[in-house]
């Protein structure tokens, strides 16, 4: 009586030789090697986070901006200046990503401007960030 096929014993069998497992891609040969190599390279990170977190800040710093402005009735323009640099160097970077083909780890990036977003935002609200045309 011949033994009947349990799906279950394929697991433990070893494959033959030259036979490929299910899913798995063709073997390359010579003709195909380059163009599969090129297929197979990640693609550029997106840096739509980066604008995400300079948008966050943004808002943040203007929340601040106006209860200072409900306070003072004139804000100089030197008050912009933190906000300006932290969006300076968020496009910068963002940039410098883009044009060096950056393919590493994008959020972590996007985590070290927020963090850092906002402790301008809290340390211009608090009044440790020194703000004056004498210094």
């Amino acid at each position: 009586m011949p033994r009947r096929k349990n799906p279950e014993d394929a697991l433990f069998q070893r494959p033959r030789a030259g036979a490929r497992r299910a899913g798995a891609a063709p073997a390359a040969d010579a003709r195909t090697s380059a163009p599969a190599a090129a297929a197979t390279l990640p693609r550029p990170v997106s840096h739509f986070p980066m604008v995400g977190v300079l948008l966050a800040v943004s808002i943040a710093y203007a929340s601040v901006l106006v209860t200072r402005l409900a306070n003072v009735p004139v804000l100089p323009p030197r008050h912009l200046a933190p906000l300006g640099i932290f969006a300076a160097c968020v496009v910068v970077t963002a940039l410098a990503f883009r044009l060096g083909r950056f393919r590493g780890d994008a959020p972590f990036a996007s985590v070290v401007f927020a963090l850092a977003g906002l402790g301008v935002v809290l340390q211009y609200r608090i009044g440790t960030l020194r703000i004056s045309a004498e210094s």
